[in-house]
């Protein structure tokens, strides 16, 4: 369906040479408030002409929105957050060194020092910040493989894996 333009109202073509301030003045006239501060003009041009457009055309559909939401909801089930355990150990070799930290009710321990967080204990390793997390393969994105040597372990045995869902004997 073609879609008719009346006086006033801006054509996709003259949406080009529409300056910064006239950018902003649309957005109010679109949602009805200022747009957001420090926004570029290219994300307020798009935004804009995004806008411009569900008002033209109609935005996604029912079916759309509820698919959108199932893929996000599944991404976020994507790397479930790992809960550890007072007793659960975890090993991770590093430069040629094994680490080995032991989950205490107060947090974390290595040897006789203790952590509040993963992420202390990881710093204490590698002497650079690190995502604890992801330092002890606990999360879904994988090492480099130079940096491979994950572990958990669980009484005698040794688990192997990059991320594991660990809990004590």
């Amino acid at each position: 369906m073609q879609q008719e333009f009346t006086e006033g109202q801006p054509t996709p073509s003259s949406e080009k040479a529409e300056t910064y301030q006239q950018l902003k003045q649309r957005w109010l006239q679109l949602h009805g408030t200022a747009a957001p501060k420090n926004l570029s003009r290219r994300l307020l041009k798009g935004a804009v002409a995004y806008a411009d457009q569900v008002r033209r055309h109609g935005g996604l559909s029912s079916a759309t929105k509820k698919r959108l939401r199932e893929l996000a909801d599944d991404s976020r089930g994507a790397s479930p957050k790992t809960t550890l355990t007072p007793g659960t150990r975890l090993v991770r070799e590093w430069n040629g060194n094994t680490y080995v930290v032991e989950v205490v009710e107060s947090g974390f321990r290595m040897g006789k020092r203790s952590f509040r967080s993963l992420t202390a204990a990881a710093e204490a390793i590698t002497g650079s910040h690190w995502n604890g997390r992801a330092f002890f393969g606990l999360t879904k994105r994988k090492p480099k493989p130079s940096q491979s040597g994950h572990a958990v372990v669980r009484g005698n045995a040794v688990q192997t894996q990059t991320a594991l869902a660990s809990t004590p004997p």
